[in-house]
Formats: C-alpha cells, sequence, structure tokens
C-alpha cells in the first residue's frame, strides 16, 4: 500500500544511464523524430501527457508548458529496451526506499529548448484511466549536458491548505487506504495552489542521472537559457 512518506520522497541515482545507453536513446528518438517530423512532436503537436477535466488539450498544453516542448511517446522499442534494462538492474534499490513500487513504466521523452518549461504541478498517485496501477513516484531522466538552466525543481510546502479535510469522502486504493491525500486541482488552474507557499529545491543532474520523487510531490522544470536539454520521464507503479 502506497504511503504518505513514499509519496513525498525525493531520492536520486547517478549514472541511471551509462554514456552508451543515454547515445543509444538519443539516437533511436532522432531517428523517430526524423522519419515523422520534427513538427509533429514540437510546434504542431496535438496531443499531451496532461489533461484536465473540462479543458482542451490546447489550452491544458499553454498552461502546464506555456512556451512549448517537444514530446514523444510511445518511444521507439531501441530507446525503451535500454530503459527497460537500467531499470531492471536498479529495482532492488528503488524497492528498498518506494517499496509500494514494482516497476518503471510509461515512458515519455522530452526536450526544452531556449524559454522553454514546465510549470508546477502534482502528477497524483490515482489514474482513473488506469486505476489499478498507482503511481508511487515520477522519474525524470537527463540525457545530455551542454545546456544552461532548465534545472528540476521539488517544492515542499507544510501548509494544511495542500491536504484534503479529513471529513472529505475517500477515495480506494487497490491495495487498501490510510494514505493522506493532495487536494485535486494541485496545478494552475487553481488560484488555491496558486497562492500555497511553497519551498523551491532545484537539482541539475548530469547525463544519465535519475531523479525519482514521490507522486505527492509538486514539480517543474525552470526556462532553459541556453542549449537545449533531453530528458526522459516515467512513473513508478505498483
Amino acid at each position: 500500500m502506497l504511503t504518505t512518506s513514499e509519496s513525498l520522497l525525493v531520492h536520486s541515482i547517478e549514472q541511471f544511464l551509462t554514456p552508451m545507453e543515454c547515445q543509444a536513446i538519443c539516437d533511436a528518438v532522432d531517428r523517430q523524430i526524423t522519419a515523422d517530423g520534427r513538427a509533429a512532436f514540437e510546434g504542431e503537436r496535438a496531443v499531451s501527457v496532461h489533461a484536465v477535466d473540462g479543458m482542451s488539450t490546447r489550452d491544458v498544453m499553454e498552461l502546464y508548458e506555456p512556451a512549448g516542448r517537444l514530446e514523444l511517446f510511445p518511444l521507439p522499442v531501441g530507446a525503451t529496451t535500454v530503459l527497460d534494462e537500467a531499470a531492471r538492474r536498479a529495482l532492488p534499490h528503488l524497492r528498498s526506499l518506494f517499496p509500494s513500487g514494482r516497476r518503471l513504466t510509461s515512458w515519455i521523452y522530452l526536450e526544452y529548448g531556449v524559454g522553454q518549461y514546465i510549470t508546477p504541478h502534482i502528477d497524483m498517485p490515482f489514474d482513473e484511466t488506469d486505476p489499478d496501477h498507482v503511481k508511487v513516484a515520477g522519474v525524470s531522466i537527463t540525457l545530455n549536458d551542454g545546456f544552461s538552466g532548465g534545472d528540476f525543481v521539488v517544492e515542499t510546502c507544510g501548509s494544511p491548505d495542500l491536504w484534503e479535510e479529513p471529513t472529505d469522502e475517500p477515495r480506494s486504493l487497490p491495495e487498501g487506504d490510510g494514505l493522506r491525500r493532495v487536494r485535486e486541482g494541485a496545478d494552475h488552474t487553481t488560484q488555491w495552489y496558486k497562492a500555497l507557499p511553497r519551498t523551491r529545491w532545484r537539482t541539475r543532474m548530469a547525463a544519465g542521472g535519475l531523479v525519482m520523487f514521490g507522486s505527492q510531490l509538486s514539480h517543474s522544470t525552470e526556462p532553459v537559457t541556453h542549449g537545449r536539454i533531453k530528458k526522459v520521464i516515467g512513473f513508478f507503479t505498483n
């Protein structure tokens, strides 16, 4: 059963990927982008990994990524094979810290150019499209060096306004209940979230490094100021 402490934990694995593995992922992705055209994954992209009830995909993209970004999913087999092997190597270590997790999955490739960023938000453990698999944590893997800005940020918050009231009707977890839950709408669609006092913790992982963050932690990516950052994100699920 997912615990509150797991959902708020931050961890890192330096050299989660070797330099050769980073290059293999980039090469596999570049082949697909070249074949399909970069615009299909960037400027002309009509899909997003984010969704908000009652909002169009375009409006959601403008809310989460106001300056745009490149987004590719699903990944080509040449990339997922490398990522799955790295996940297999790291799984015993990850499970010692996040014991509710069973698998790293839902790989998504991202690129941020100069001025591009993602606004703060919380992914939430629950996914109505896949209710049997709770998100224990998110992962962010840096694939390259040679850029400035683009720091990954997690945010902590001591305000009681972040959390559901104890009297709220509980949502069931597949493996039980008892998780203290953050409120729905933990993104820039709500004034209560934007007004929360939060402390920002920044990091810039070297190529191959992985940051793992509990699924109830607020997080974002700061604007890139030089070059282009390439990364893969995913989820550690039960």
